[in-house]
């Protein structure tokens, strides 16, 4: 059973989820920009990781987190339960395509299966989550852009391939890319995956940043370390 993964101010319990924490989905719940006090829906919650690095950040901000596996979907609402900011986190058991479409969140927020090319699992629970066999990106696009308002925002976490396709569905739909930080274990390595934020309406000036994760194996880069800070109870 995997261990509880202790933060400063709150810990995971993730000794029966499909995919435990990971340093990228630390780095992307560091790299999102929130103007404070939005309505914040994370498609496919997992542990409820992002909506708890959110609510430690943004004091003003209220997440719900939706998990499709129930196991899961219990662990994220007790480890959401047990941390500080559990009066600004929900956390709902439910098949994100079937939510509403009614435009009524500030931003969305997802981490989606992107092993589509993949050998699938033999676990059916770690299969449903890693790869985009019952959440097609065709799928989601079209929920994400229904979901949130007109002047929202979604942040996504894919590799450069899955984004290059999201940004191919997202784009008919108005939506561009407004930042992009492409994410790179090592400076010799090459990049392995993109957090990116779409916008609806004119094309704005891109943000765009390179952020290597370490400077040798187990050795943070000063950036990565300032962004996992507030988080990490080592550093």
């Amino acid at each position: 059973m995997r261990r509880p993964f202790q933060m400063k101010q709150f810990a995971i319990e993730q000794g029966d989820v499909t995919l435990p924490v990971t340093t990228d989905a630390c780095l992307f719940g560091a790299l999102i920009q929130c103007s404070g006090n939005e309505s914040i829906i994370d498609a496919g919650t997992g542990t409820g990781l992002l909506c708890l690095m959110l609510a430690q950040r943004y004091p003003g901000i209220h997440c719900t987190g939706v998990e499709l596996d129930e196991t899961t979907a219990v662990q994220a609402r007790a480890n959401a339960e047990s941390s500080p900011f559990a009066d600004r986190i929900e956390i709902w058991q439910a098949d994100v395509l079937e939510l509403p479409r009614n435009s009524i969140w500030d931003m969305v927020v997802c981490n989606p299966p992107f092993f589509a090319n993949q050998l699938p699992s033999v676990n059916a629970r770690k299969r449903q989550a890693r790869h985009t066999v019952s959440l097609d990106f065709d799928s989601l696009a079209g929920a994400m852009v229904g979901w949130v308002k007109p002047d929202g925002k979604i942040w996504l976490l894919l590799p450069p391939e899955g984004m290059q396709q999201m940004q191919g569905l997202l784009q008919p739909m108005g939506f561009e890319i407004t930042a992009s930080i492409s994410i790179r274990s090592l400076e010799s390595r090459p990049v392995h995956t993109m957090v990116a934020c779409f916008e609806q309406g004119v094309s704005k000036n891109i943000r765009m940043e390179i952020l290597t994760t370490y400077n040798a194996p187990g050795e943070y880069t000063e950036q990565a370390a300032d962004l996992l800070a507030p988080f990490y109870l080592h550093l």
